[in-house]
């Protein structure tokens, strides 16, 4: 479900109404829980299961590190293994399973209906490096392990911010999702910048490169002047198609009473690399230094 998307619209009046009306915080939290996982398998709903199956995974992980401080390292590296297995399979089972294929049909062997391809959920990189950070500040000693199912699963699977971040660290969305909220009129006049701005971004300028760009990607000879055009556009697109769903996913997230970080911050304003390092995907780049 696309955030600029009709479908969308209806989906979030319907939520923020139930959501501002239910008052009590494990009433919201539940709506939450129940729109993010509605949100996150609208078009696939076994996306759905895996994300549940993976959250309880590192939900008793955590707990069993907090329980077994002697055995830390067991439970990360199994968490590691679980983690980055399911996101390496998703990834790159497809690329793997057709060279396998084309082996087989060579050696003689019809593999077309033993081998099928997977597709990636989206998001799953976000939530895995989200999961993962958990695990190792639980492990580290830095962060308590949430004892409620409820609030680790919704620090999970936040719908704002499931499909790409920004990838907030429990630190600091899971103290939010553990706390009262009530409506402010703050949270409305610091999400509709936000808001403007993430559409214009998208439909004015992203969508609008967009066009111009694959046309020139699509012709047999482009000369070398529309292909440097072409590639400027493309790196103008790509800033603007992603600030934009972090814009609007915090502009979001804010009309249900959330504070989550800034993810880019004029990226190619940097005057050196580790510039441009600190300006964009503020939270993956954090999170890889961290």
């Amino acid at each position: 479900m696309v955030f600029t998307s009709y479908d969308f619209l209806i989906f979030f009046i319907i939520v923020f109404s139930l959501y501002w009306l239910a008052r009590r915080r494990q009433w919201q939290n539940i709506l939450l829980l129940v729109a993010s996982y509605a949100f996150y398998a609208w078009v696939h709903p076994w996306y759905a299961l895996l994300l549940g199956l993976s959250t309880l995974a590192d939900y008793g992980l955590a707990l069993g590190i907090a329980r077994d401080r002697d055995h830390t390292r067991r439970y990360v590296i199994l968490s590691l293994l679980l983690n980055i297995g399911v996101l390496g399979l998703f990834k790159y089972y497809n690329f793997f399973s057709d060279g396998l294929v084309t082996t087989l049909t060579d050696l003689g062997v019809q593999a077309d209906a033993l081998l099928v391809r997977v597709l990636l959920p989206a998001g799953l990189s976000f939530y895995t490096l989200k999961k993962l950070a958990y695990i190792i500040d639980v492990a580290r000693a830095d962060l308590e392990p949430a004892r409620n199912l409820l609030d680790f699963s919704l620090f999970v699977a936040f719908f704002p911010q499931i499909n790409a971040g920004p990838i907030d660290r429990a630190q600091k969305l899971l103290p939010q999702i553990q706390t009262d909220r009530t409506w402010k009129a703050e949270n409305f006049h610091s999400a509709w910048p936000l808001i403007v701005m993430g559409f214009f971004k998208k439909v004015v300028i992203a969508d609008t490169i967009s066009v111009v760009v694959d046309r020139v990607f699509s012709l047999k000879e482009p000369t070398i002047l529309l292909l440097a055009a072409a590639s400027l556009g493309f790196t103008l697109q790509i800033l603007a198609d992603f600030s934009a769903y972090t814009d609007l996913a915090r502009a979001i997230a804010r009309l249900f009473g959330f504070d989550t970080s800034e993810n880019f911050r004029s990226p190619y304003l940097a005057m050196t690399p580790t510039d441009f390092w600190n300006r964009w995907h503020i939270t993956l780049s954090t999170w890889l230094r961290d």
